[in-house]
């Protein structure tokens, strides 16, 4: 974080520049990089991480997931959001707050 805050968009270019969005993505890292300052005040939980910019639900569970938290909800992606409907968990939708919402309640937290 420490690094990152001090960085511009330029110098995240070689790393981003295939992402769609990448000059708003990348002020984004550098400005949560800024508010957190370092790796220790990384928030752990959805509400916290979804608080930063840049950052929503689908987000907030990858990172909670790399931090080997436990998310608190199901990473609906292009992908799922694609295949729920072909396999019958949900009709046909592209929103996927709604899609996770939907296989949240459907689907057992255990798995």
């Amino acid at each position: 974080m420490e690094v990152l805050s001090t960085a511009t968009i330029e110098d995240l270019f070689p790393y981003v520049s295939k992402v769609r969005n990448f000059n708003t993505k990348s002020s984004w890292l550098i400005e949560i990089a800024q508010t957190l300052k370092s790796d220790k005040n990384s928030p752990t939980n959805l509400n916290d991480l979804s608080a930063l910019n840049g950052i929503g639900r689908k987000s907030a569970n990858v990172v909670m997931r790399e931090m080997k938290v436990t998310a608190e909800g199901i990473i609906a992606d292009l992908h799922v959001i694609r295949v729920a409907p072909r396999i019958g968990l949900y009709k046909e939708a592209k929103d996927g707050n709604k899609v996770e919402k939907h296989l949240m309640q459907l689907l057992p937290k255990e798995i």
